[in-house]
């Protein structure tokens, strides 16, 4: 499977058969068009996730696969995000650099 970061918490992952799946686009530079989304489900969205990367029967099984579970804010990672992206250009190559997957 190929995976690819397209910013902020978007990713493509694409499959050896051709099926493209498109996480959490963020804008329409991405090639599909966003709908807007309430913020009733946007909250509940994040509220569900968050649950779920809490949720102690989740998080055995995700140990036992040898998966890490870190849960971070939506409002954490933007955070995060534009601290990067407001540092010098060579510290943000550097960042960039960390989400090419499957190039």
């Amino acid at each position: 499977m190929k995976v690819t970061y397209l910013g902020h918490a978007c990713f493509l992952l694409e499959t050896a058969a051709g099926t493209r799946i498109l996480i959490d686009p963020y804008n329409e530079q991405v090639g599909y068009p966003i709908r807007p989304v309430p913020a009733d489900v946007v909250r509940a969205y994040r509220e569900a996730f968050r649950r779920l990367a809490e949720d102690p029967a989740f998080r055995s099984e995700a140990e036992r696969l040898g998966f890490e579970v870190v849960y971070t804010s939506g409002e954490q990672v933007l955070r995060t995000v534009e601290e990067v992206l407001n540092s010098p250009p060579g510290v943000v190559r550097i960042f960039k650099s960390f989400f090419r997957f499957g190039d």
